[in-house]
């Protein structure tokens, strides 16, 4: 992991700049994925897969949004953007 660091505080006010558009002011889902929610789903007929169900694991996390997020500008945050975002997200 690189160095940095990032609060919920922050990664709530990145969230509401670089992700609400698509992924829904709350992370209920818009025209990204749905983020939140859906913990004990999995083995359900119907599973939704979410950060907190799936892929609640920091390391991931931070890789797939510090590589490919936000969509429209991949690579663009910094890596304390990041780490607040990723903290936000998983809480």
């Amino acid at each position: 992991m690189p160095a940095g660091s990032g609060s919920v505080a922050r990664g709530r006010t990145v969230f509401a700049e670089q992700c609400a558009a698509c992924h829904g002011a709350e992370g209920q889902g818009a025209v990204g994925d749905r983020l939140v929610g859906g913990q004990g789903t999995l083995a359900s007929a119907k599973p939704i897969r979410t950060v907190g169900s799936y892929w609640p694991y920091a390391p991931t996390l931070f890789d797939y949004i510090r590589r490919a997020m936000p969509q429209n500008a991949p690579q663009s945050l910094s890596d304390d953007d990041v780490y607040a975002v990723s903290a936000y997200i998983l809480s």
